[in-house]
């Protein structure tokens, strides 16, 4: 078998992430990794191709996703409170039909890769769709999300984990209000034994917060409504409930983390690196939530990295968009930091350092071409500003779209 050809891009300014914005830069792929990255001047070659005034940076990677929901756009507006949104979305998926899931997976990877995320990880609640899915062009981990505020997950649920269809698996508990304890424990000695990334919903609204610590509002309520007894609500914060018990394993992805009491950010304090936190911004503007405590986990040193939620809370799954909304509602934050966060902050959530989320020697030829003026200086401002879509993607060393 013949080794597969080199071939180098160059391009205005190419964004390693890891490293210095190098301009006049080329990045040099032979079959699905990246073999070189350097000027211009140092790697000049006849076969390169000049990508003219473009930038080049690693693919993006979405941490947090839901794309079940893709085809619920524009379809519930901002809500009153949490409880509405609940009970409206879960109107919404009563209507929806195995065939209209696979549906809107396969358009939400579809726009994904379409505006620059080449990763993503995505919460699926229908794990059968994975059966008849096509390969995606794009990474997915597909984290199989389980409740059992009714009852509990079919058994067949931790055979899909132990059995995934060639495919690439996670475990997501729902959330502290929709499964119990034995279902957190269980789904975290599952991921450290088989070495399963785990994501899950913690801190998310201050209803949440108010039910576990209060034992009152209207989440407290609805949930009370649906049978929920009540009786694990000892006033126990929500993220400190699952902290102190072994309901997180090493590594957990926490989905949004924005109502914590004193003595959550005391535990974090003692063991930053055992979390990732993944923060949606679009959907933190749709739900008119206070500032995120950006400020306050980065001096943690706890890894924060972005995502889109789903379409039933957001505009579209692009996430150069996230950046955006992160850098309006937070001066403070560096375009650099913003697109570690879109990027590095993913692939480290991921335990893919090195493989994903940047370019060097040796990662996985994942890479997007976005158009940029002549004149561009601060390459990693004018690609976020930019809301052009990328001219072309690669994933794996091939082109994609």
């Amino acid at each position: 078998m013949k080794p597969e050809k080199q071939r180098a891009f160059r391009a205005q300014w190419v964004l390693p992430v890891s490293s210095p914005p190098l301009r006049d830069g080329v990045v040099v792929i032979e079959g699905g990794r990246i073999l070189k990255v350097g000027a211009w001047r140092q790697l000049r070659s006849r076969d390169t191709e000049d990508l003219g005034d473009a930038i080049i940076l690693p693919g993006l990677i979405n941490a947090h996703c839901h794309l079940d929901y893709t085809g619920m756009r524009g379809l519930i507006p901002p809500p009153s409170d949490f409880s509405q949104w609940i009970r409206r979305i879960n109107e919404l998926k009563l209507t929806l039909t195995t065939s209209d899931t696979l549906a809107a997976v396969q358009a939400g990877l579809g726009e994904s890769l379409q505006t620059g995320t080449t990763t993503v990880l995505n919460i699926e609640s229908v794990p059968e769709i994975l059966t008849c899915l096509p390969k995606p062009s794009s990474r997915v981990w597909w984290f199989l999300e389980a409740l059992d505020i009714r009852h509990p997950p079919p058994p067949e649920f931790w055979s899909w984990i132990g059995e995934p269809v060639g495919r690439r698996v996670g475990v997501s508990p729902h959330a502290p209000y929709t499964a119990s304890l034995e279902l957190y424990r269980r789904a975290a000695r599952l991921s450290a034994s088989a070495g399963l990334p785990f994501t899950t919903h913690v801190a998310e609204t201050l209803e949440e917060f108010e039910m576990f610590t209060l034992r009152r509002g209207a989440l407290h309520d609805f949930l009370k409504g649906l049978g929920r007894s009540g009786k694990d609500l000892d006033g126990t914060p929500p993220f400190s409930r699952l902290a102190l018990t072994g309901a997180l394993p090493q590594g957990a992805i926490l989905a949004h983390m924005n109502w914590l009491a004193e003595s959550d950010w005391e535990i974090l304090a003692r063991d930053p690196s055992s979390y990732s936190v993944a923060h949606c911004p679009r959907c933190h503007a749709y739900f008119d939530r206070p500032p995120f405590a950006w400020e306050r986990f980065r001096r943690l040193g706890i890894n924060v990295c972005l995502g889109t939620d789903s379409l039933a809370s957001n505009a579209s799954l692009d996430m150069f968009a996230e950046m955006r909304e992160l850098l309006r509602a937070h001066p403070e934050v560096s375009p650099a930091e913003a697109l570690r966060m879109a990027t590095l902050a993913g692939a480290r959530a991921m335990g893919q350092q090195g493989l994903l989320g940047e370019l060097r020697p040796g990662a996985h030829a994942d890479l997007v071409v976005k158009p940029l003026p002549a004149d561009t200086t601060e390459p990693e401002a004018a690609v976020i500003a930019d809301e052009r879509p990328p001219e072309r993607i690669m994933v794996e060393g091939k082109f994609v779209a």
